[in-house]
């Protein structure tokens, strides 16, 4: 399926298990650029490589937890540097 997505950046939070692993895989095969987030660094890379191997141009990776305030701030921020300044799509997982 061609959802026109080739060139975006997509921030997918909880990206390391479940919905936000499916998420990040159904992005990959459109060709979308992927930050992936969460709080397990190895499980992001597992998941990083299969987006790899599924079409994702780049991907990159930020651990953080996202249930504080400040959490969202330094995984926002980078995440951000991770994409160049530019989040397309942002899936709150």
């Amino acid at each position: 399926m061609d959802l026109q997505l080739q060139g975006r950046t997509a921030l997918v939070t909880g990206a390391s298990a479940g919905i936000g692993t499916g998420i990040a895989e159904g992005l990959a095969k459109e060709g979308v650029r992927l930050v992936l987030a969460g709080r397990n660094a190895a499980k992001l890379e597992a998941v990083a490589t299969a987006a790899r191997g599924l079409g994702a141009p780049t991907v990159a990776i930020v651990t953080g937890d996202i249930a504080t305030t400040a959490g969202c701030t330094a995984v926002a921020q980078a995440a951000l540097a991770a994409a160049g300044g530019r989040i397309d799509i942002l899936v709150n997982n």
